[in-house]
């Protein structure tokens, strides 16, 4: 395969992450964590939303006109550009900890994971799931990220990046449950956001790697390699229904070269 590298945006994001694609209203949308924003690209427009905390993913919910926000203390809903106090979760994400990677399933069930972050404590975390007004704890982690749905909802994908593993579950989508854990890939890599596409193939973003892997979601084989032109690569996803266009962001930090921190649109080319 070939890829062809663009920039979609000369933003330059101290921690990008989280891109989402909207099909039918045909927006972008990403966050920069320490910068506590969220971006949504509308055609050449760019709305800057900001908060008044981290947030570690900001969902859309039903359309790009409602997100619900996973933040330090709360989840959020942004909507009709409102930001409004969804749910207290203080009693589950403590001091030091904040929100990381979150998804929905195609019941509307949100599957988010929660992670330390003062940069003295121990790596830990755990993966809840919402259902209704509902958070229910699903397994513990290290570093929880990049979730992924296979195509017929049979398999549910995700990644621990301290653990430097994916893993694949059993899932059943009528109950929003998980089984047979089982670990798809073991690496010296550290795997962070991911998306996957009409093959169950899975695009995972390597941090520190400058790359997107892309890995099979039957026995984890790699693939491909995507080669990007920055080091600190957090996340990707397909921006259309051919799957021959992703989105894929970076973080900034201390790296220093011009792409650091760029959010880049990639098209796949036989």
């Amino acid at each position: 395969m070939k890829y062809k590298i663009e920039l979609l945006s000369s933003i330059k994001n101290t921690l990008g992450e989280g891109p989402f694609f909207d099909f039918e209203f045909k927006a972008i949308s990403w966050i920069d964590i320490l910068s506590k924003k969220l971006y949504i690209k509308d055609g050449d427009n760019i709305k800057e939303i900001v908060f008044k905390e981290k947030i570690g993913a900001a969902v859309p919910y039903y359309d790009f006109n409602k997100f619900i926000v996973c933040g330090e203390t709360k989840l959020y809903l942004y909507k009709k550009d409102k930001i409004e106090e969804y749910i207290d979760i203080s009693s589950i994400v403590k001091k030091g900890m904040r929100c990381n990677d979150a998804k929905f399933d195609s019941k509307g069930r949100l599957f988010f994971s929660t992670m330390v972050d003062d940069g003295v404590s121990k790596p830990d975390g755990a993966l809840y799931k919402l259902e209704g007004n509902k958070i229910t704890k699903v397994m513990d982690t290290l570093l929880g990220n990049g979730l992924a749905w296979s195509s017929d909802n049979k398999k549910f994908y995700f990644a621990d990046s301290i653990a430097h593993k994916i893993y694949s579950f059993d899932y059943d989508i009528e109950g929003g449950t998980l089984s047979n854990k089982k670990i798809l890939i073991e690496t010296s890599d550290t795997p962070d956001g991911m998306t996957i596409d009409n093959k169950n193939n899975l695009y995972i973003a390597i941090w520190g790697g400058a790359k997107v892997e892309v890995r099979s979601g039957l026995d984890g084989a790699l693939i491909d390699t995507i080669n990007m032109p920055t080091k600190l690569i957090t996340s990707a996803t397909f921006i259309n229904d051919s799957y021959n266009e992703l989105v894929v962001t970076s973080a900034s930090l201390n790296e220093k070269d011009e792409y650091a921190g760029k959010v880049f649109k990639v098209r796949i080319e036989e």
